[in-house]
């Protein structure tokens, strides 16, 4: 329980890390392209956060399609994995694949939200 927690918190930790080097680069963008109202730079934190919830989506998508869909996969009919083995297996590389569209959605979220302030 502890080292799922400890996980969960080390993934929250760098998405806002990943959303805060995302936010500074936009805000360095728009200094540069001479962007003066707030409204500028919410926009930009708004359709940066849209798109990088997009790629999570993408990410997953992709990585169903590389495991061959949702359904058990059986891949390794010569090895001598049994059914419940090749099942525990899919399900370790299913929640594996979740991991970039977690990231990715809570760092869009994030820019999202700070859009929002301002």
């Amino acid at each position: 329980m502890k080292e799922i927690t400890i996980r969960y918190l080390r993934l929250c930790g760098s998405a806002v890390l990943l959303a805060v080097v995302v936010a500074l680069v936009i805000s360095g963008i728009g200094w540069l392209a001479g962007w003066r109202a707030a409204a500028q730079f919410s926009n930009g934190l708004s359709g940066a956060g849209s798109i990088i919830v997009a790629l999570g989506f993408l990410s997953l998508a992709g990585g169903l399609h590389m495991r061959g869909g949702l359904r058990v996969p059986n891949r390794r009919p010569d090895s001598d994995l049994n059914r419940s083995e090749r099942a525990k297996m899919w399900a370790a590389e299913t929640i594996q694949g979740y991991n970039p569209l977690v990231l990715l959605a809570i760092t869009g979220l994030f820019l999202i939200g700070v859009s929002l302030l301002f």
